[in-house]
């Protein structure tokens, strides 16, 4: 699927504090290429502890920032239980698939939700 504005980035295995560093550098080289909507595909992510949701929080952050959407698609059930925990469903955009989210193109005046903090 391409999409002009939007930026897929597909992360897999494990996303603990040996991993974190490399996502973030990804996505902030992904929010480099100013896109409409970058969406972090978390298929075939397979475990996610606090570090990750620290990436998470600093996605949300981040474009929000440079006036990007941000939407998480496909998110697997035990890290969708740890956003219910934590509070962060709340706040992230999630969609059942990278298709669905990609539909999620904002429009004119459209402006990412930003939090204070």
């Amino acid at each position: 699927m391409h999409r002009p504005g939007v930026v897929v980035l597909a992360v897999t295995g494990e996303l603990d504090v040996a991993s974190a560093p490399l996502l973030r550098t990804h996505i902030r080289f992904a929010l480099a290429r100013q896109p409409a909507l970058l969406i972090l595909d978390l298929a075939g992510l397979r475990f996610c502890d606090a570090a990750g949701l620290s990436v998470f929080a600093m996605a949300r952050n981040a474009a929000a920032r440079d006036g990007a959407s941000l939407a998480f698609a496909a998110v697997p059930r035990q890290v969708t239980r740890l956003l219910k925990m934590t509070g962060m469903s709340q706040v992230l955009d999630v969609y059942p698939s990278v298709a669905a989210a990609s539909t999620r193109m904002p429009g004119p005046g459209d402006t990412p939700a930003v939090s204070a903090g």
